[in-house]
């Protein structure tokens, strides 16, 4: 499902300085002093030894001309010393720590931390039997997804029961159409979580609460998740505008990478096993899909 993107609105203010002067006078006016913020994602990072680790980048307000940072990376890990990411392929395990980023400007600094530890995958996978369910309208990939997972856990609902129970309507079944131009019927769902019509409202009306997440879950509980055999929803941002609701639904990582058992109801997508790298960004495009952020997370209450 691709999401119909939203207007977005740009509030640009323009300051207006006024100059006031007579009798051949001047004002001098200091430098504006220089100012320093900076502040990293939220949440501990978890790198894997000899992968890619996903790049830090920090947030800063102002201009920093030196970075640093302590203690020291883990081995294979860099901290860039003129724009402040954190970056590299790490080569043995850490135990997660803090690190603390300085970034200075002259006399000026601003400092900010960032959890992080790195950890060797060990070979294995684990597999949750979803039915693979393909959307039947091009705006149901919530609809679709909520059945599969309702479907694993033994409460099976058509799609259209689905979407009439969400809308309130009785109109959603019966149409073959699947770019059906139907603006209630066929139509993108408001949130992944939060008060309805919402996939966390419709998984609680049949019996499975679940709580939402503004972030991405980590490898670790994307399999703490599975090995729990609770599937979860992933709620992609397409880059261009809009999302996609898919179902998280299994872990490998017999080749030496962390990767991802996806059930994608976009018609000839189904099950797949990805990066997980790529799951959270596909930025460019990698695997078959449009560029994607993993923005939001639904799981099951255990």
């Amino acid at each position: 499902m691709r999401l119909r993107p939203f207007p977005v609105l740009a509030l640009i203010l323009a300051g207006l300085a006024l100059h006031c002067g007579g009798g051949g006078s001047s004002q001098e006016h200091s430098a504006p002093a220089v100012s320093l913020r900076l502040s990293y994602p939220p949440g501990p990072t978890v790198a894997y030894v000899g992968q890619p680790m996903t790049v830090l980048t920090p947030a800063v307000q102002g201009t920093a001309t030196a970075w640093s940072v302590a203690p020291a990376l883990p081995p294979g890990l860099n901290l860039d010393p003129s724009q402040g990411f954190v970056s590299g392929t790490p080569t043995a395990p850490a135990a997660q720590a803090s690190y603390v980023v300085t970034a200075r400007n002259g006399t000026v600094s601003a400092s900010a931390s960032f959890t992080l530890k790195v950890v060797a995958l060990v070979p294995g996978s684990a597999r949750l039997s979803c039915g693979v369910v393909q959307q039947e309208h091009s705006q149901w990939c919530w609809a679709a997804s909520s059945a599969s997972l309702l479907a694993f856990v033994g409460t099976p609902v058509s799609q259209c029961e689905i979407v009439n129970q969400a809308r309130s309507i009785t109109s959603a079944c019966g149409n073959g159409t699947f770019a059906w131009n139907d603006p209630v019927a066929n139509a993108p769902i408001e949130a992944l979580y939060g008060p309805a019509p919402s996939v966390q409202a419709i998984v609680a009306h049949y019996g499975h609460p679940a709580q939402g997440r503004n972030a991405a879950l980590t490898f670790e509980e994307v399999q703490g998740e599975v090995n729990a055999r609770r599937p979860f929803f992933v709620n992609w941002a397409w880059k261009s505008g809009g999302g996609h609701i898919l179902l998280g639904t299994g872990w490998d990582t017999t080749t030496g990478a962390p990767e991802m058992v996806l059930m994608d109801p976009w018609p000839n997508e189904g099950l797949k096993t990805v990066s997980y790298a790529w799951v959270l960004d596909g930025s460019d495009s990698a695997g078959g899909s449009d560029p994607h952020v993993w923005r939001w997370t639904l799981t099951l209450v255990p």
